[in-house]
C-alpha cells in the first residue's frame, strides 16, 4: 500500500477546555525507553533490556492578547499539580481522525518578543502514562440534541490491555435549564452490532460547561470497534470532541 502524507496545516490540538490551534504553529511529540545496561563478567559485547518508557511534547505559536487569553492558560498550569489533558489531531477535528492522546505537566514556557516580528511561544510538557496513538471519535460540531456518533474501527482486533478516553468541551452556550448540560460516554464493539458501556465520563455540569475536560481510563478487553454516545440537556449548544486511544 502506498504511504499517505499529511500536511502541517491541517493539525489541531485541544489542551484542557481549550482548542489551542488558532494560536499554535508547530507539534513536536517525543517517545522513549531507557535501556538498561545488563553487561556481566564474560560477555564480549555490551546487553541491554528494555526499560520505563517515557515522552514529551511541546508546542510552538503565537502569544494571545485578546479577551480570552487562550495563552494565559498556560501560566496557571506551570507548576500545578494537576495534569493537563492533551490531544492532537494531524488531519484535523473530523470524526475517525488519528490522534494523540496525553497527560502531563507543564515544565517550561516562553515568549520571545522580537522588535520586527509577532510575539511568540512555546510550551513544554513532560508525559505521564506516556502517549497514546487513537482516534477522534466525534467531530466539533456544535449541538444541542443527543447523538449516537458512527463507529471508528481501532487498529487489528480485540484488545486485552485497556484503554484511555479524553473528553474536551471546547465552548458551551447554556440555557441554565438543568442541572447537568452534557453526558457522554464510549462504548466497544466486537461485531459493530451489539454494544456495551467502555468509558463513563462525568457529567458536564451546567454551571461551567465551557470549562470541563477530563481523562478517563478503563482496564481489561477493548473491542475492535468503539463509538461515543452524547446527551445535551435543553436547548444547550456543546462544542466538544471524544477521542479514544487504547494502551500498549
Amino acid at each position: 500500500m502506498a504511504p499517505t502524507f499529511r500536511h502541517g496545516r491541517s493539525v489541531r490540538v485541544a489542551i484542557d477546555q481549550y482548542d489551542m490551534s488558532p494560536i499554535l504553529n508547530s507539534v513536536n511529540q517525543t517517545a522513549s525507553a531507557d535501556s538498561p545496561e545488563v553487561t556481566s563478567f564474560g560477555d564480549d559485547d555490551r546487553a541491554y533490556i528494555p526499560g520505563i518508557r517515557t515522552g514529551t511534547v511541546g508546542f510552538e505559536g503565537l502569544g494571545d492578547f485578546s479577551s480570552e487569553e487562550k495563552d494565559a492558560a498556560f501560566d496557571s498550569e506551570l507548576g500545578s499539580t494537576a495534569k493537563s489533558v492533551i490531544s492532537w489531531f494531524p488531519n484535523g477535528y473530523t470524526a475517525g481522525n488519528l490522534g494523540y492522546l496525553a497527560s502531563g505537566c507543564l515544565t517550561s514556557r516562553s515568549l520571545n518578543t522580537p522588535f520586527d516580528g509577532a510575539i511568540a511561544a512555546s510550551v513544554d510538557y513532560e508525559v505521564s502514562d506516556g502517549i497514546r496513538e487513537g482516534y477522534l471519535l466525534t467531530s466539533t460540531a456544535t449541538q444541542a440534541t443527543a447523538t449516537t456518533w458512527a463507529s471508528v474501527q481501532m487498529h487489528g482486533t480485540t484488545h486485552a490491555n485497556g484503554a484511555v478516553a479524553h473528553l474536551h468541551v471546547l465552548d458551551a452556550t447554556t440555557s441554565g435549564s438543568g442541572a447537568v448540560e452534557l453526558s457522554a460516554l464510549v462504548q466497544d464493539s466486537s461485531n459493530n452490532s451489539v454494544w456495551a458501556d467502555l468509558i463513563t465520563f462525568t457529567d458536564v455540569s451546567s454551571t461551567a460547561p465551557q470549562s470541563s475536560y477530563e481523562r478517563v481510563s478503563a482496564t481489561g478487553t477493548v473491542s475492535n470497534y468503539v463509538r461515543a454516545r452524547v446527551d445535551t440537556q435543553g436547548s444547550t449548544a456543546v462544542s466538544y470532541i471524544i477521542a479514544l486511544g487504547r494502551n500498549p
